[in-house]
């Protein structure tokens, strides 16, 4: 790669890093003038090379969510304890419940056929594979029950984590506390009963 294209490079990936950290507001509230000065460049840079702001929260949002699958997949090939494991991904979870604004989420998938196939793409393909992954893990270690569908407990992690997406600024600042956390774990792998 010669020189100026690999500082085009460089420009889009601060670019795109930049509007990452734009994700968490409403899309009508994503400015590419606060883009272009968070990532010190010009706006006519940013239509350049993306040629929309559309373009560019696509472009945004495709880099995290390949990032999130990157870390997802260090956590599950991690040698960390499995229980460890499933607190880092409700973690994570919750992180990027927090970078991504719903509405911008739907909106920019219902806009774009390809983004929303690539989306599904990469969950059929990568996260779910990974999840499965880790079931299996649970159960070598006996930290699964042998007799529990695979596909019944996503569904059941999807409601879980779906919920954690919802929860009050204060419900989400009492899940802080560690103690709140694996009480919360607890309750996720044990239930209720005593």
């Amino acid at each position: 790669m010669d020189g100026f294209k690999k500082r085009t490079q460089q420009k889009m990936e601060t670019i795109e890093q930049h509007t990452i950290k734009l994700l968490s507001l409403p899309i009508n509230e994503i400015k590419i003038a606060d883009i272009a000065k968070l990532a010190n460049v010009s706006q006519v840079s940013i239509y350049n090379y993306y040629e929309s702001k559309e373009n560019l929260l696509k472009s945004a949002l495709k880099k995290y969510l390949d990032d999130q699958i990157k870390r997802f997949e260090k956590t599950i090939n991690s040698k960390v304890a499995f229980d460890e494991k499933l607190k880092m991904i409700l973690l994570q979870k919750k992180e990027s419940a927090k970078t991504i604004h719903p509405t911008t989420l739907y909106e920019l998938m219902h806009s774009d056929q390809k983004l929303s196939e690539y989306i599904t793409a990469m969950s059929n393909e990568k996260s779910i594979p990974l999840f499965f992954k880790l079931i299996e893990e649970g159960k070598q270690l006996n930290k699964i029950r042998e007799t529990i569908n695979p596909n019944a407990l996503l569904v059941y992690l999807n409601l879980f984590s779906q919920s954690l997406e919802s929860l009050t600024e204060e419900s989400l600042a009492m899940m802080q506390e560690e103690t709140i956390l694996d009480d919360i774990l607890n309750l996720f792998f044990y239930g209720i009963l005593k």
